[in-house]
């Protein structure tokens, strides 16, 4: 294929593609302040505005940060506080992955890159997640930096590279802690590759010089749709009997890729003691290494020409020492606040300074956390929840992932070792929320890209026919063509249609499987917005502001939403406690048995409903889950037992009756409307009242 063949081509691909970023980035930004906040966003916010105002105390492991703090800070200073603003980093960094799978271009092929920006930009979960104002789509995107970098400097090393790759490392760490499972992911990967190179290099005899360029994936200006091929560099300059032979490429990476996984799996599941496990996993890994560096010794193989060597060797000790000190230089600058504070919080979870809270606390937290279940206790909750929304784009990948077993490249490899082991590791971890899918999905997502350029590669290959060395085209498509475009397509539109209706209609309804417990009603907005009314009835009346205590059990997102009321709202109410006495007060229900009563004479009581989820058993048959798929209807896993249908916590709202006959008297006209309640046409009909939380 000539250039000026192929330019057209690219230039519709890349039409293609702009179309799809600008999709996606419609998709995450439109109506993004509507769902009213999560428990988790409302704190993510409110830590943002405390740094913007200097009131931040330092990381602490428990809320994760304190990088996008910094910068939902700054744009909480740039375009103000609102709910819009404190999720638009997320939005803009799901954006962002939207666009980056172009820089694999040549991996995915000409179709699959498209097809991979494309289901970047409409998949459900990467939609969704990158609409919630946590900290999961800028850790990702930081995630992708690494994992790219990291390719990179395997095959065509450059001077930055290192440096990139470790700060984008460091950034991550001071995003989440999940970096410590980035690191141990890539880690084995690493070790796995190290071995395949040692034992790929060929040989060679006693004297006998080598100079050439060792790449397992050399990138070549090929006119293929794939233009990055397996397999050893070609050594023509030297007698082919003088080499030792290498083993076979393909064979290679195909058997230590799958053997490594395997092995991953297995520790996992041996489970407690897990470092136990995992060091046995390590020792494994490390002495199959130590065995293919012997094997690569005994065939008389240059070290300096092997690929991971030359990687290293390629930077330069000075190069190496500039990337030392940056990246120790910005740990510093990033959990110490810009040199303000080497102190930290000193709360238990971080009682040391800055910078040993930054190295230590943060993975002694997460290693605590793993005693415990925090989200769904079941391990194949991911494996349920998955296929659920992204059925489609999981059937693709099945696809990629078969190309890369029969044709491993470096870039195949990374995203099938990426996608399973990021699976693995967190259905294992004791956290396991809907909000980590996207860290397994998105390698899944790209490995769909490479099963879409497999296709049509094999179509391609079905519609010519080889006769006397010319190529030339059959008559019509495979029989199988047309009706895998119309299930292609149907697809497509069924993930699009999911994901409107997961992002706009249903998103912060409990029977979305996306949404968890600390989701809040649309009541709390709501609320928010009458205790300012009354507020300001209150001061033009009686010249005082309204008192409020919000007990803390269903004290967030309030937090956040009254972060500029005018008094105080929160208020720890228990047994313990005496009763309160405030104009306005948020009960919880187990906290309304203690108090209700007492209460009851002076003030009016309202009902409400704080936040709801859904924890479906899903161990139930096909025809629960088609109605679910057709209509978001949930299911009753135990017929009779309202526990398993969607439920929320409850309370009340007492309203002083002073206050109360103000607001009959003047807001009449705006009287508290408790918010409308998902219905349901299956066995849930209504959402359950549950009275614990």
């Amino acid at each position: 294929m000539t250039t000026t063949t192929r330019f057209p081509a690219w230039v519709t691909a890349k039409n293609l593609i702009i179309g799809f970023v600008v999709l996606g980035l419609v998709l995450r930004l439109a109506a993004l302040g509507s769902r009213p906040l999560h428990h988790d966003e409302s704190l993510d916010a409110w830590f943002s505005w405390r740094f913007l105002n200097g009131d931040y105390d330092g990381y602490d492991p428990v809320y994760h940060g304190p990088l996008r703090f910094y910068i939902t800070a700054a744009i909480f200073w740039l375009f103000g506080e609102s709910e819009t603003t404190a999720r638009l980093l997320a939005a803009l960094s799901g954006a962002v992955l939207v666009a980056m799978p172009w820089l694999w271009r040549k991996d995915l092929g000409r179709v699959g890159v498209v097809a991979a920006i494309g289901l970047v930009a409409v998949s459900p979960s990467m939609v969704y997640f990158s609409r919630v104002g946590r900290e999961d789509a800028f850790f990702l995107t930081l995630t992708f930096v690494t994992v790219l970098t990291l390719v990179s400097f395997l095959r065509t090393p450059k001077r930055w590279h290192p440096m990139v790759m470790l700060t984008s490392l460091v950034a991550g760490m001071a995003v989440k802690e999940s970096a410590f499972l980035t690191i141990f992911i890539l880690g084995g990967f690493m070790m796995v590759i190290i071995a395949q190179d040692f034992l790929v290099a060929p040989g060679r005899s006693a004297g006998q010089g080598l100079d050439s360029d060792n790449d397992l994936d050399s990138d070549n200006d090929s006119d293929s749709d794939t233009d990055s091929d397996s397999g050893a560099s070609s050594h023509a300059f030297a007698p082919r009997h003088a080499l030792a032979a290498p083993h076979a490429p393909d064979l290679v990476q195909r058997s230590t890729l799958v053997a490594g996984l395997v092995l991953m799996i297995v520790a996992f599941m041996v489970g407690e003691p897990i470092f136990r496990s995992l060091g046995v996993y390590g020792v494994v890994l490390f002495a199959f290494l130590s065995w293919a560096i012997f094997d690569a010794s005994g065939r008389n193989v240059d070290f300096r020409e092997v690929r991971t060597v030359k990687s290293l060797l390629a930077v330069g000790g000075r190069w190496w020492l500039h990337t030392a000190w940056v990246t120790v230089a910005l740990f510093v600058v990033l959990f110490t606040q810009f040199l303000t504070d080497f102190s930290g919080p000193g709360s238990p979870s971080a009682p040391h300074g800055a910078l040993r809270n930054g190295l230590t606390a943060g993975f002694e937290y997460w290693r605590g956390e793993q005693d415990t279940i925090r989200g769904d206790a079941r391990w194949q909750y991911y494996l349920a929840v998955i296929p659920a929304y992204e059925w489609f784009i999981l059937c693709l990948s099945a696809v990629g992932i078969g190309r890369v077993l029969r044709r491993p490249t470096l870039v195949g490899q990374t995203l099938v070792w990426w996608a399973v082991a990021s699976l693995t590791v967190h259905s294992w971890a004791g956290e396991r929320m809907p909000w980590l899918i996207i860290h397994m999905l998105f390698p899944f997502v790209l490995l769909a890209g490479l099963g879409v350029q497999s296709v049509v590669d094999t179509a391609r290959s079905a519609m010519a026919s080889t006769a006397d060395g010319e190529t030339s085209p059959r008559r019509g498509l495979p029989w199988w063509v047309v009706p895998g475009a119309v299930v292609a397509s149907l697809g497509m539109l069924w993930t699009l249609n999911t994901t409107v209706q997961a992002a706009y209609n249903t998103g912060g309804e409990p029977q979305e499987l996306y949404v968890q417990a600390g989701q809040a009603t649309p009541e709390v907005p709501e609320w928010v917005e009458r205790l300012h009314l009354l507020d300001r009835l209150m001061m033009a009346e009686e010249g005082r502001h309204i008192s409020v205590a919000i007990d803390s059990d269903v004290y967030w997102p309030y937090g956040w939403y009254l972060r500029d009321f005018p008094v105080g709202t929160y208020a720890v109410i228990d047994e313990n406690s005496e009763r309160p006495t405030a104009d306005v007060i948020f009960l919880p229900h187990w906290d309304q048995a203690i108090f209700g009563d007492e209460l009851a004479a002076e003030y009016r009581v309202l009902p409400y409903e704080h936040r709801w989820w859904w924890v479906p058993d899903f161990a139930v048959g096909p025809k629960s889950w088609g109605r679910w798929l057709w209509d978001r209807t949930p299911w009753d896993g135990s017929p009779g037992d309202p526990s398993d249908c969607p439920g929320s916590v409850v309370g009340e709202v007492y309203v002083v009756n002073s206050l109360a006959e103000l607001e009959e008297r003047y807001l009449a006209d705006h009287p508290v409307e408790v918010a409308d309640k998902p219905g349901y046409g299956g066995p849930c009909q209504r959402l359950d009242q549950q009275a614990t939380g």
